[in-house]
């Protein structure tokens, strides 16, 4: 089911690079200039392929990047993005782009009637933390594509979850605000989820809440 998984969901450097049009010269130089995440799984170990004709044991040491991230290389393609300030820049303009939506939003009023402060973690600190993150690959492991609106849904959905859970609230609201995680954060791989986020804040909460 491992493999399944990371086969679904991610792409080793090389099938990554070609799929993104570039050599893998490009891909790791845009990784070590800051504008491209790096990898989010590393495949290591011994493959053992076995036919009538022999058995052949081979060494695997692959970097496995997320597929969803394909769609990053196209929009530093498309706006000539090559440097890190640059790359840093576009991310932020739409992560605080979606910060404002769900602040204009129904849900996030409501959250805010509720927990007056919960956009307050999401200051200066909290955007450069954010962005390495991105860099290194992190949400590539707990986003669904690793979009910076899908990684701002996903932060703002635990803050969210974790802060209306015992709180005095309609179960409703508590609801909506699982519903909102779960469209952003991943499945995670099978060895991972019963300590993600999503076995804390979507699973054991749903359990939780009174039957519709």
């Amino acid at each position: 089911m491992l493999f399944d998984y990371l086969r679904k969901h991610f792409l080793t450097e090389t099938e990554f690079a070609r799929r993104a049009g570039w050599a893998p010269e490009q891909l790791a130089q845009a990784i070590g200039a800051g504008i491209m995440p790096g990898h989010s799984y590393v495949l290591t170990g011994e493959w053992r392929v076995t036919s009538f004709v022999a058995d052949q044991v081979q060494p695997v040491d692959q970097q496995l990047h997320l597929a969803a991230h394909l769609d990053w290389a196209a929009g530093l393609d498309k706006l000539d993005i090559r440097t890190e300030d640059a790359a840093r820049g576009h991310f932020m303009e739409r992560y605080d782009a979606e910060k404002r939506s769900f602040a204009a939003s129904d849900l996030g009023r409501a959250a805010v009637t509720v927990v007056p402060q919960i956009l307050e973690g999401f200051d200066a600190a909290h955007r450069v933390a954010t962005w390495h993150h991105f860099l290194n690959g992190v949400y590539g492991v707990c986003t669904r594509d690793g979009a910076p609106e899908t990684i701002f849904r996903k932060q703002m959905g635990v803050v969210m979850v974790e802060a209306l859970n015992g709180a005095s609230v309609d179960p409703e609201l508590l609801r909506q605000a699982v519903d909102f995680l779960d469209q952003a954060a991943s499945d995670f791989a099978p060895h991972e989820r019963a300590i993600s986020s999503r076995q804390r804040c979507v699973t054991d909460i749903r359990a939780q809440l009174p039957t519709q």
